[in-house]
């Protein structure tokens, strides 16, 4: 079950203007990939950077799934010196963290990322105080306003008026 998305899509957005991408020169479809590649990536470390971390679980878990993400605290753990690596795949274990959390779909034109972690819909909604509720759905606005101008200045140096 998908919990939380969000989509950043050069073709729609290029539509409502009149513009197909699909159908525009290669050099034209480039520049566009290139700014739905930057601006989806953008979201997913801003996303991540304001998720509230217990174990992270929902922060690894959304958009590109990265065991990095995961909080490593050999401190906490008496006993024999461990590796950070040994921590990172502890606390995936832990956690219950894995690559299936993770959404990401790159169309090339169009990215979807978000996460199967149940829980990061509640996050957004205000349940942890390490993140003011909405962190998500900021996001989503920032994109909303923030990609069409990326678009059609990329364009624009291209030769395609928006």
């Amino acid at each position: 079950m998908v919990m939380a998305m969000l989509t950043v899509n050069a073709v729609e957005v290029a539509a409502v203007k009149g513009f197909l991408v699909e159908d525009a020169p290669r050099r034209i479809r480039r520049a566009a990939r290139r700014v739905v590649r930057r601006n989806a990536t953008m979201a997913m470390t801003r996303i991540k950077e304001r998720m509230p971390v217990d174990t992270g679980r929902a922060r690894a878990g959304w958009g590109r799934w990265r065991r990095s993400d995961l909080v490593t605290n050999p401190q906490r753990r008496r006993g024999p010196a461990r590796s950070r690596t040994f921590w990172r795949a502890w606390y995936a274990r832990r956690a219950r963290a894995n690559q299936a959390d993770a959404i990401w779909i790159d169309n090339g034109l169009s990215i979807t990322q978000g996460t199967n972690v149940g829980y990061v819909a509640q996050l957004n909604a205000g349940s942890s105080r390490k993140a003011p509720a909405g962190f998500i759905d900021v996001e989503i606005m920032y994109q909303k306003d923030d990609f069409p101008r990326r678009l059609s200045e990329a364009l624009a140096e291209e030769g395609v008026a928006l």
